[in-house]
């Protein structure tokens, strides 16, 4: 794992995505409020780096929070200062993160709250596990929080930052399905769920560090394979078996051609699968026949104790 002590613009990273910035309508800058470390240990941001990245004219990059509490944060591929975006779209995976969120912008110069912002300068977006299970402690902060699951809805997202004017951006992405305001959002407010998790687009070319970096081996190294989706056991304790519900799986074919296509993409022989118990994947051992046989390298992270 990358070290929190190294300086992230030191980081040596393939499948990085530069575009010409004559080609550039919109600027989109995917924050996640933490290290690159804590960041980059997960699917979110490699796969919404990927889908925001599928228009020509939309130039999304990464901003994580700096290690130095004085340094202004900027984004990772171009250095770009926040304030300088058309939009920010915040990944929450956990609630403290909010203060790190809070924090950002505040040594950006960016107005905390959304009254002050109007939707401009720049528009502020929330997502993540967090902002789904209960976005209300943010939003009189954030412009806009998404909830659910953005893979059905991001072409059209896309497709309306295009069609769109600035002057009218902020009620034209409110009007796509997932997308809440202040005003519109309630308890009753479900997620938006993709169905089948095979006919969305998922990253194969993702970001990963390479060169000698002494505390670099471990998962940052892989492939992220996501097998499934939400928990076939609904335990009461537990977010992700009430927010991402009904538990979704790939299917193997998809995962065999996902595999592949990620192994020359993402140059590597090491795979770790993704989900709230990959030892419940109906065809796991399937699945792991699959690595063996083709001698690949690969990782459970996470499995339940009760699982056969």
């Amino acid at each position: 794992m990358v070290s929190d002590n190294m300086r992230i613009d030191r980081i040596n990273e393939i499948n990085v995505i530069q575009k010409p910035p004559r080609a550039i309508t919109w600027r989109i800058g995917l924050v996640y409020p933490n290290s690159y470390s804590v960041g980059m240990s997960g699917l979110s941001m490699k796969l919404l780096y990927h889908l925001l990245n599928q228009h020509p004219q939309v130039f999304t990059e990464r901003i994580f929070k700096p290690k130095e509490s004085f340094l202004i944060p900027k984004s990772l591929e171009t250095k770009r200062l926040l304030n300088n975006f058309d939009i920010l779209m915040f990944s929450f995976q956990f609630e403290l993160d909010y203060i790190n969120a809070i924090k950002m912008l505040h040594q950006s110069g960016i107005p905390i709250y959304t009254k002050d912002r109007r939707c401009i300068n720049p528009m502020l977006i929330a997502g993540g596990p967090a902002i789904t299970a209960n976005p209300e402690p943010i939003l009189e902060v954030f412009d806009l929080a998404f909830i659910g699951e953005f893979e059905s809805v991001a072409d059209k997202f896309l497709k309306t930052l295009i069609d769109s004017e600035q002057t009218k951006l902020c009620d034209s992405i409110a009007s796509i399905p997932g997308f809440h305001d202040i005003d519109s959002y309630s308890e009753s407010v479900k997620p938006l769920i993709t169905p089948q998790l095979d006919l969305v687009n998922y990253p194969t070319a993702q970001v990963r560090p390479i060169g000698d970096h002494p505390k670099k081996k471990g998962i940052l190294d892989g492939f992220f394979l996501q097998v499934s989706r939400g928990c076939p056991h609904g335990c009461h304790y537990c977010l992700i078996s009430k927010i991402f519900r009904p538990h979704r799986e790939r299917s193997l074919n998809k995962l065999e051609e996902i595999i592949f296509e990620g192994k020359q993409k993402t140059e590597t022989n090491y795979f770790s699968l993704i989900g709230s118990s990959t030892a419940d994947y109906s065809r796991i051992n399937e699945l792991i026949d699959f690595f063996n046989t083709n001698s690949l390298r690969f990782t459970l992270p996470s499995i339940r104790v009760d699982s056969g």
